[in-house]
């Protein structure tokens, strides 16, 4: 052999620190006490080897006091970190860990303090050595006893060849076959500081696998944790979304039912009181018919009794809707009832200060039934003009009516505050309003009279953010019209 014993010992000490620092690095991801532990009694053996193998260089405090200091510190934190995997309970082994390991140093520093020769010292050590890497076997095999894992199978492996290794030195040099010295050069020594070294590595990897083992084991057992709460929560979550639903369902049921009873009764009540004026009407036409006609009285009998039957085909109408199948389609001139519907509420308009300003295309027909459309266009417009109506400049409100490709578009748009962004998404909703005395009903029937005509209502903006409404209805395609 060419090496001298006190680089090989030097080497083992860099030996030494590359393990831990690589067993740091490679459990990164499950870095937990035991793998501090681990590390701290790796580079504590590192040290004690690198003071010993530079006796010659260093004062004798730190190869003869410090350096086994380290010894012991490397083995018990080696040791009390695979008792973690035991038991986390290591307090009272953590005590005799410490005695064991103070009364090696302090009988180690008498043997120096009292010049005894080296034989005697290097026995010391040995003995310690081969009691600490017993303890590292049963360790290692009640771990593979209990946990069943290969890391532990490994570490019993790195014991026994330190074990070798010790006992071959051992046998060194209290024969002829070796020398006393710690540097005294010999096969022992090689044969001795290698199996050391095999062992290390053995017991590096099988440590690396006991924490990689037992953190997948952990990791399995938090994702199936986690997998059963996910599917607890997305059970819950299911479950309040069906409360959720079911209670604003009933609510909308108790509503409609409320709001059925109710229409029921205007209508039956509003009929009668309509069928009175239209009676006592008819008879003033007749007495005034007969006495003469005074200014403007007979023009106002006839608004009254065409305002009349206007209600009462309203009524009528209604019921029908609500009457599923009973709805009759006739072509319609759209210009001639949007122009009607613009007329109705001009005096309104001109009373409140509102602009009602009108650009309806002539002669657009389509398929449908005339007063449930101009009940749409009224709702359309009258909210328009409740929307300007807080307006301190002018209060506009434009209607325009064209024909744009295969549809019939009515566009009402108005200058007021518009639609807060929150309301958008339900506006068309049953109940939903921002009117002090409204009920929610307009849009809402108004978007369903649209689809049992086979169009839309829209919500859209207009030029300089107004707020536009847009129906589209399929023209009617016929010769005559």
């Amino acid at each position: 052999m060419n090496i001298d014993i006190a680089s090989l010992y030097l080497i083992l000490a860099l030996f030494f620190f590359l393990l831990p620092v690589a067993v740091f690095v490679a459990t990164s991801e499950f870095r937990d006490r035991q793998v501090y532990w681990w590390c701290v009694g790796g580079l504590g053996t590192c040290l004690a080897f690198l003071l010993i193998g530079l006796r010659d260089i260093v004062p004798n405090v730190f190869s003869f006091y410090v350096a086994h200091i380290f010894i012991a510190i490397g083995f018990c934190f080696r040791s009390l970190s695979l008792r973690l995997e035991i038991s986390t309970n290591i307090y009272r082994t953590a005590l005799i860990y410490a005695v064991v390991g103070s009364t090696y140093f302090l009988v180690f520093a008498l043997l120096v303090y009292t010049n005894s020769s080296e034989f005697y010292r290097l026995n010391w050590v040995h003995g310690f050595l081969v009691l600490m890497s017993l303890d590292l076997l049963l360790i290692s095999q009640s771990i593979y006893r209990d946990h069943k894992n290969k890391g532990g199978k490994l570490i019993a492996w790195m014991a026994i060849f330190i074990l070798i290794g010790l006992l071959v030195r051992m046998l060194g040099y209290t024969t002829e076959l070796g020398g006393f010295g710690v540097f005294e050069q010999g096969t022992d020594q090689y044969i001795g500081i290698f199996f050391i070294m095999i062992g290390y590595v053995l017991g590096n990897f099988g440590f690396i696998q006991l924490r990689l083992e037992k953190f997948l084991e952990n990791k399995k057992v938090v994702d199936l944790q986690l997998a059963d709460t996910r599917i607890k929560n997305k059970s819950l979550e299911e479950m309040l979304e069906e409360k959720n639903a079911l209670m604003s369902t009933l609510s909308l049921s108790a509503k409609a039912n409320s709001m059925g009873t109710m229409l029921g009764a205007i209508a039956h009540e509003i009929n009668q009181p309509l069928g009175a004026i239209r009676l006592n009407t008819e008879l003033l036409m007749a007495l005034n018919s007969r006495a003469g006609d005074r200014e403007g009285f007979q023009t106002s009998l006839e608004h009254i009794l065409q305002d009349n039957e206007r209600a009462a085909v309203v009524v009528s109408s209604l019921r029908k809707f609500f009457v599923k199948g009973s709805n009759e389609f006739v072509p319609i001139d759209i210009s001639e009832m949007v122009s009607d519907a613009h007329r109705i509420l001009m005096p309104e308009a001109r009373l409140h200060g509102v602009s009602l300003i009108a650009d309806i295309e002539p002669d657009l027909w389509i398929m449908g039934d005339q007063n449930q459309l101009q009940m749409v266009a009224l709702n359309l417009m009258n909210n328009a003009m409740d929307a300007v109506a807080g307006v301190s400049g002018e209060k506009n409100v434009f209607i325009h009516l064209f024909q744009h490709e295969n549809r019939v578009m009515l566009e009402v748009s108005d200058n007021g505050p518009g639609i807060a962004d929150g309301r958008v998404s339900t506006i068309f909703e049953l109940f939903n309003t921002t009117k002090e005395k409204g009920m929610g009903m307009g849009l809402w029937l108004s978007r369903a009279i649209m689809d049992s005509h086979e169009g839309t209502i829209k919500l859209l903006t207009g030029q300089a953010n107004e707020t536009l409404f847009q129906v589209s209805l399929p023209v009617y395609l016929n010769p005559d019209h």
